[in-house]
């Protein structure tokens, strides 16, 4: 009884570390393709599912990491802890290419729309109607 309640807590303890990696992936405070292109990963990493570990990223379609695990190759279901460290570190320099061109994107949406709704140094004011 004793060692399957360890194995229960250390099995709840997996659980949360991945969640808790999940969440800050998705808020943005860590940035996954640095956290994979690390040397050593964390042991309760390694038999996470490579896809769950995408799917955490926002805005990141599924036809994107399809590709991206073609041109590697990367089988869809294979674990974080059974990829090699060349294609983690492919997969990567692929996922922090594609993080700074969705922040320029962002960016410049934003100044654009600033730019938009900034009001322009010609304008005459309105007169008002008093009925």
């Amino acid at each position: 009884m004793k060692q399957h309640e360890e194995a229960r807590l250390a099995a709840n303890e997996v659980r949360l570390a991945r969640a808790e990696l999940k969440r800050e992936v998705k808020s943005g405070d860590v940035a996954l393709g640095e956290y994979l292109a690390e040397v050593v990963l964390p042991d309760w990493l390694h038999k996470m599912s490579l896809e769950e570990l995408l799917d955490a990223v926002p805005w990141l379609r599924s036809e994107v990491i399809g590709a991206w695990l073609a041109e590697v190759p990367i089988r869809r279901g294979v674990y974080v802890g059974g990829l090699t460290y060349r294609k983690r570190r492919l997969l990567a320099d692929r996922l922090t290419k594609w993080e700074v061109a969705r922040r320029e994107r962002a960016e410049a949406r934003n100044q654009k729309r600033a730019r938009r709704h900034a009001p322009s140094s010609g304008s005459v004011p309105r007169r008002e109607v008093i009925a």
